[in-house]
């Protein structure tokens, strides 16, 4: 175990700072020497007095050293005052500076600054009012800051908890956490453990209704985060019960206490509809998304313009040839309304999209096509199968980064389309799918294409799932396999977990390495750096479950095959130049997007980093760091949308609830030449065995079902 240890010195220089979680290297002056330190830190001023604290490392080379250091700065004296005065860019000289010191020294070093003391540095000779304003706001903030900071800290706060809950409240964070911490943590963001502790030292009780209220909203979250729409009454009492309980205050909470927070929770964020209990954005999307579907949809005459021969008439034309399955899919034109055609890999969707689209075309010459998909690497695939330019939904509705608010300007010019064709439907969610469908224009032909035997969304409800089960949209499944037809084990064994069969056949393209868990880093490591290549990354990808095993690999295969020093730090993580990196957003204007992978080609002065992105270099800024991530391991909900020469899928056996049919498939599916899983056979089996996302809680079809009677509509054809 290492020795803790103290050092007092001056803080001299930040080596490298993370500025999305804080951890900074620093060089401290102490005992007449640079010691190195690192930890995650509030950013310091160069030559500040400071107090390190964390775990003693004597390095062979560089001496002593502080790992996990916490820093805080000595407390301020008059040289020290003196010294944040002239440092402040308030544009006060030396000599004005030392007489406010002189002056107000001691009042000014104790806080807490009031306007009373404002007003009394203006009539001192030389100070106006905006320097003595800029004065105060300044040392104010700066002992608020700390304060904040080592108050969430001792509650099990970490730096982003910090950033996020200042960033809303400012200088009055600290007071409204003390005074109201479930109000004001979860409109910040802060964990239900954090906001019992502090609840908890100021005299909270276990069941207040400002924290059985939370405790309701951050069940529904949680369940929301699993896929459900709602909850019913006993499963919301009885997830509430666990969080309540896992906290802080172990005390049981009667049923009627948890009543009361329920009933409360239903007069702001929650709806209660029968015995169930939905945040109110679901519930409001699940409502939204059927009336935009019945509208599309239902009572729909005929497009007078269709033909029976249209499958035929793009044979002839384009001299291609399509199944009877593909034929019957073009049936899918006859009408305006929402529509749905599924399949798994190699079926021919892609093929049939591309027949789809002309079709329409020879239909209603001039119509206006919109081909999209939810992710932009999904839609930058749907552009290259097919020729036409394609877009994510989101782009389409221009949503605004990080808020999801509409730009109604846009969407009313984008969304005005005649057919919609979006792709990897499996993974859209209740309230992206609202959005959009409430958006189209009556009389469109809205077509979604997908996989449902792959993940569902990440995010809550089971869209794909419920339109092809609701019994009122058509329906087309393409069953035969075209893609590598008859030798492909991946597609062999992917047909194989789709029917919940665990046996599975290795062959050319599919091996099985079986080994312990203890064992799947090491062997996983040396498969990748035999393969790796530097001048092609994205021929190879490494896919996990969870996003701690991804984090772990990246470190590891970083080192086995782009190892070395320095580097930049940003969330986290350790670039470098030559690094495989995947974006994990879209940016349009410098056209990258969510799911694109890459080399990193150049780091300069720690504020740019220039990347290779499809043959194409872009630099990116410092605000674009946060879309970017290390590449070399990604998970398998972040691949779904893109496929790869060679996976290699690692999945350990725990944890357990990552063991699912839908990981399984939806993994050995991004390969296109080859897949390798490292996995115990019996942990395979296991995923096999669970296809518990089918489970997913909705209401969707009820819905559905319901405005299918309010209008007596029997749709011809309907599924």
């Amino acid at each position: 175990m290492e020795s803790r240890i103290e050092v007092q010195g001056i803080y001299l220089k930040t080596m490298m700072r993370d500025l999305r979680d804080g951890f900074t290297t620093f060089l401290v002056a102490a005992q007449g020497k640079k010691i190195a330190c690192s930890g995650t830190i509030l950013p310091i001023e160069n030559g500040t007095k400071v107090i390190v604290q964390g775990e003693e490392e004597i390095h062979p080379v560089f001496g002593l050293q502080v790992k996990n250091a916490r820093v805080r700065k000595q407390p301020l004296d008059h040289n020290e005052l003196l010294k944040v005065i002239l440092s402040g860019k308030l544009g006060i000289g030396v000599a004005v500076a030392r007489r406010i010191v002189d002056q107000f020294g001691d009042i000014l070093i104790k806080g807490k600054l009031s306007d009373q003391v404002e007003n009394s540095l203006v009539l001192l000779r030389g100070v106006n009012r905006k320097q003595a304003h800029a004065l105060i706001v300044l040392l104010n903030k700066q002992q608020a800051e700390q304060e904040l900071y080592d108050y969430l800290e001792k509650h099990g706060g970490v730096y982003k908890d910090f950033a996020g809950i200042y960033k809303r409240y400012g200088l009055e964070a600290l007071e409204l956490l003390k005074q109201q911490p479930y109000v004001t943590g979860r409109n910040s963001g802060l964990s239900f453990v954090i906001c019992d502790s502090i609840a908890k030292e100021n005299g909270g009780q276990s069941q207040s209704p400002q924290r059985l209220e939370f405790g309701v909203q951050r069940a529904l979250q949680q369940a929301a985060s699993q896929g459900h729409t709602y909850l019913e009454r006993v499963q919301l009492l009885r997830e509430t019960q666990r969080i309540l309980r896992n906290a802080v205050f172990p005390d049981h909470i009667s049923t009627p206490a948890l009543s009361l927070g329920i009933e409360l929770s239903t007069r702001s964020a929650v709806v209660k509809e029968e015995n169930r209990y939905y945040l109110k954005g679901l519930r409001e999307a699940e409502k939204h998304v059927a009336e935009s579907i019945a509208a599309l949809s239902l009572g729909q005459e005929s497009y007078k313009e269709y033909r029976t021969d249209l499958a035929q008439t793009i044979m002839d034309t384009y001299h291609v040839h399509f199944s009877p399955e593909q034929r019957e899919a073009f049936s899918l034109l006859e009408s305006p309304g929402v529509k749905v055609l599924i399949g798994d890999p190699g079926t021919g969707k892609t093929t049939t999209v591309k027949g789809l689209v002309e079709a329409f075309r020879i239909m209603k010459p001039g119509a206006e096509i919109l081909l999209c998909a939810p992710t932009g690497r999904a839609a930058q695939r749907m552009s290259e199968a097919t020729g036409r330019d394609a877009y994510t939904i989101h782009r389409l509705l221009e949503f605004t980064k990080g808020k999801g608010s509409l730009n109604e300007n846009l969407a009313a010019k984008a969304l005005k389309a005649d057919l919609y064709v979006i792709d990897e439907s499996s993974m859209i969610n209740i309230e992206l799918a609202d959005a959009f469908l409430k958006e189209i224009k009556p009389g469109a032909t809205v077509i979604f294409v997908g996989d449902e035997k792959q993940l569902p969304s990440v995010e809550a409800g089971n869209f794909l799932h419920d339109l092809i089960r609701c019994g009122i949209l058509p329906v087309v499944e393409l069953t035969e396999v075209f893609r590598q037809k008859g030798d492909s084990f991946i597609l062999r064994n992917a047909r194989a977990i789709s029917m919940g069969i665990s046996r599975l056949s290795e062959g050319k393209d599919f091996h099985i390495h079986a080994m312990q868990d203890k064992d799947m880093m090491k062997s996983v490591e040396g498969e990748f750096e035999r393969r790796y290549d530097r001048k092609a990354p994205n021929d190879i990808q490494v896919l996990a479950c969870t996003r701690k095993t991804v984090s772990e690999l990246n470190k590891i295969l970083q080192k086995a095959v782009n190892p070395g020093n320095g580097g930049i730090r940003y969330g986290g993580q350790l670039f470098r130049e030559g690094d495989k990196i995947i974006m994990i957003n879209n940016n349009y204007k410098m056209k990258y997007f969510n799911g694109d992978t890459g080399r990193i080609v150049k780091i300069i002065a720690d504020e740019y980093i220039k990347v290779e992105i499809n043959q194409v270099e872009i630099l990116l800024t410092l605000d674009e760091f946060e879309d970017m991530e290390l590449g070399y391991a990604i998970t398998v909900h972040k691949a779904q949308g893109s496929e790869y020469p060679v996976v290699l899928f690692v999945m350990p056996a725990r944890p357990k609830g990552m063991l699912k049919r839908r990981i399984l498939y939806t993994a050995i599916t991004r390969g296109k030449k080859e897949v390798d899983v490292f996995a115990q056979k019996a942990t395979l089996a296991m995923a096999v065995a669970n296809d518990e996302d089918h489970d997913r809680q909705s209401t969707l079809i009820r819905r559905l079902t319901q405005m299918k009677k309010k209008t007596g509509h029997r749709r011809k054809g309907a599924a």
